[in-house]
């Protein structure tokens, strides 16, 4: 894809022949740096720090990372070491673990002189398949949005809404939900993207906008908020047939929106003000002692831990105790 008008992968091998270039996506939006990996301890930090993103990609990064592990030590043991260190930076990620294995299997019965050209011709070989995963993705795609804009009026942009970042930085190219907008913006469709955000890295904002704007490519960013999102749910762009045998269709688009905006709104309220009745019964708020109820509550704590529950069921990401990803 492009950056300032130059073609530019996610990763790709230096121009020495050995060593892996990357983009470092901590430094985006603000800057645009890139990374040299030569060891397999600098891939390791690249995946742990999340300076490579993406589940296609890292499997990538960690195909080469191997490549770089045999380059200094092509041995049994350090093989099977650089494996187990690898698949450690990303437990969850499958395509970590299935790009490690490929590299493997490729070397495994490989004399120890072959293995350094045999782990990188799989390493490119995984590269080059992802990307023409990415473009037949993309290819399928166009045909969902072709039909969308032949349903709008002439010039109307389709409408699309995107959820955390599933582009080309993501991938070694094109990427996968957004190929198919890429693919139409090429063919000349106007297409407008609601770009969804992710915490606590956003990375809506951060890379998802960051690379259609390189591209050209209109977006608009807006935070993840329940009724934002029920309201952009009733923008976005569905194929349904026109006609009274639609009309059903068209209705429960409609509905299921509106319908999602208000039990929302009622989950909220309801959250807040069950909330502010366990603060005044059982003594359940943080910043000091509130009236309780002996019979039910003698010592307090059953009615902070309810308190606490109540919160975290209306708004988990204020503990403390969130998960990270």
């Amino acid at each position: 894809m492009l950056i300032d008008g130059k073609w530019m992968r996610s990763a790709w091998i230096e121009p020495d022949g050995w060593s892996v270039g990357i983009i470092d996506q901590t430094k985006l939006p603000h800057a645009m740096r890139t990374m040299r990996l030569t060891a397999l301890g600098d891939a390791v930090h690249a995946i742990c720090a999340m300076q490579t993103r993406g589940a296609p990609l890292i499997g990538a990064v960690a195909a080469y990372g191997l490549c770089l592990a045999l380059r200094a030590d092509p041995s049994d043991a350090a093989l099977e070491q650089a494996y187990g260190t690898l698949l450690a930076t990303r437990p969850t990620a499958v395509n970590l673990k299935w790009g490690l294995d490929e590299v493997m299997a490729a070397v495994r019965n490989q004399p120890r002189s072959e293995r350094v050209a045999a782990a990188y011709a799989r390493a490119a070989a995984i590269c080059q398949e992802d990307i023409a995963n990415n473009e037949a993705i993309g290819r399928h795609g166009l045909a969902a949005i072709e039909r969308a804009a032949a349903a709008k009026a002439p010039g109307a942009p389709v409408n699309v809404l995107t959820h955390c970042n599933a582009g080309w930085l993501a991938t070694v190219d094109w990427g996968t939900a957004l190929a198919p907008i890429y693919k139409a913006h090429l063919k000349g469709l106007a297409v407008h993207v609601w770009v969804d955000e992710t915490r606590p890295r956003n990375q809506g904002a951060s890379l998802t906008a960051w690379e259609l704007g390189h591209q050209g490519v209109r977006s608009r960013h807006h935070r993840r908020r329940p009724r934002h999102r029920a309201r952009r749910r009733l923008q976005q762009d569905r194929h349904l047939p026109q006609g009274a045998g639609g009309a059903g269709q068209r209705r429960a688009v409609l509905c299921r929106g509106a319908v999602g905006y208000h039990r929302l709104y009622a989950r909220r309220r309801h959250c807040r003000d069950t909330d502010r009745t366990a603060r005044v019964r059982g003594g359940g708020h943080r910043d000091g002692p509130h009236r309780r109820r002996p019979d039910r509550d003698r010592d307090g704590r059953t009615g902070r831990l309810a308190g606490r529950q109540l919160r975290l069921r209306r708004n988990p990401g204020t503990s403390r105790h969130r998960p990270y990803h």
